[in-house]
């Protein structure tokens, strides 16, 4: 494999939507009216000692809130082929949720690892549902949890100062592309779903040689951007425009099914408004978008 020149941020470090410790407020009980009647609707049918143990518990919640109403912090792991619309998504969310949004982005595998090590997400963003199913026998997510999201595209991108790919068999038969880049497909979706398409393509061992890998999807782009790849094929979401580059059919790989899942902690209802504020027709009209194909109601 060539060597790929390492620049700028390590990848899968934070970024976007991080929130200063200075500002996060402790969590003083639901403040958000989605949440409180979820944690009312827990109460239901407990009797005196469910009620008296809530009341206890709000009281002991809120000794450290010192007046505060701040919106509750929630760490969500996202896939990187959201670096764009799930920024843009935010503010709907934390408005309609009474959260602040602090995001990771990575590759799927990558961060269902560190879940399955512990990591505090509240909610799971994953390019391709295969890495929501380990969480799903580990126990890690909340019952019904789980839920699709969105189809996710390839595409294939040129870096300036050469000649737009069109498809997947010129990226073998130009000369001038001496580095192909994808994301890394042993844990990344769509640099998985990259070698399928180029090997359906018949063209995968013409390429092979050429090609240079992202720790995930969003790096992947950047070599190209950068110039330390001719060409890449990545996640068209990740495009502010599509006028240089051009989509890989569907058809070519395995269907990238985006997958969300909500994990087991203490912010479980706000994980969950979450992924339904994603599945509401504002949400899927957004990711829309982006480049994502939205899913049937």
């Amino acid at each position: 494999m060539p060597p790929v020149p390492r620049r700028g941020r390590a990848a899968g470090a934070r970024r976007a939507v991080r929130v200063p410790a200075s500002r996060v407020a402790p969590f003083c009980g639901p403040r958000h009216p989605r949440l409180a009647r979820a944690a009312a609707k827990r109460s239901k049918g407990g009797g005196v000692k469910h009620a008296v143990a809530l009341v206890v518990l709000l009281l002991w919640a809120s000794a450290g809130c010192s007046g505060t109403n701040g919106p509750l912090r929630l760490d969500v792991a996202a896939a990187a082929d959201l670096a764009r619309a799930l920024p843009a998504l935010a503010p709907q969310l934390e408005q309609n949720c009474g959260v602040k949004l602090v995001i990771t982005f990575g590759s799927s595998g990558q961060l269902a690892q560190q879940i399955e090590a512990g990591a505090p997400f509240a909610v799971f963003f994953s390019a391709q549902e295969r890495y929501v199913d380990p969480l799903v026998k580990a126990g890690r997510t909340v019952p019904d949890g789980v839920r699709l999201y969105a189809l996710g595209r390839l595409a294939i991108v040129t870096r300036e100062g050469l000649p737009p790919v069109r498809s997947l068999a010129e990226l073998a038969q130009r000369g001038d592309l001496r580095r192909i880049s994808i994301a890394n497909p042993a844990h990344a979706p769509y640099g998985e779903a990259a070698l399928q398409a180029l090997e359906s393509a018949g063209v995968v061992e013409a390429v092979r040689p050429r090609l240079v890998y992202g720790e995930n999807v969003r790096q992947a782009y950047e070599y190209v951007e950068r110039g330390d790849a001719d060409a890449g094929i990545v996640a068209a979401p990740l495009l502010e425009r599509l006028d240089d580059a051009v989509l890989v059919p569907s058809e070519l790989h395995q269907p990238i099914r985006q997958t969300a899942a909500v994990l087991r902690g203490e912010h479980e209802d706000a994980g969950r408004c979450v992924v339904h504020e994603v599945l509401t027709p504002a949400g899927q009209a957004l990711l829309q978008s982006f480049g994502f194909e939205p899913i049937s109601p």
